[in-house]
This record gives structure tokens, C-alpha cells and sequence, in this order.
């Protein structure tokens, strides 16, 4: 239950069938940001490449 309940506020419906879809050179970008207070069937999530991630992330955060 411990981690599953970690990960509750950011797992959306159907959400492993999504992962499942994914490459293991693509990850996904949210909006608003995980950060925000937000239901997370409520915000508009894409695939992107890791790199386009990696790159956001360094940006904003750093």
C-alpha cells in the first residue's frame, strides 16, 4: 500500500495502459504542472521525448 499510495494523486484513469504505450525514449508532460494543485484527470498530459523532459525540467527548476 505504501507506494501506491505515494503515487494515488498522480495516477490518472487508464493510466497503465497509457504507460504501457510508451517507448522507453518517451515520458510525459503535464499541465499544469505536478506541483499544482489539480485533479489529474483534469489536465492535459502528452508524450514527449526524455530528452524534451530532461530539458524542460533544467530549465524551470534550475
Amino acid at each position: 500500500q505504501g507506494i501506491n499510495k505515494f503515487y494515488e494523486l498522480f495516477r490518472w484513469n487508464n493510466w497503465e495502459d497509457d504507460c504501457k504505450k510508451l517507448k522507453l525514449t518517451d515520458g510525459f508532460s503535464f499541465y499544469p504542472l505536478l506541483n499544482f494543485k489539480c485533479n489529474i484527470n483534469e489536465r492535459s498530459r502528452r508524450v514527449i521525448s526524455i530528452d524534451e523532459l530532461i530539458r524542460f525540467n533544467m530549465t524551470m527548476f534550475s
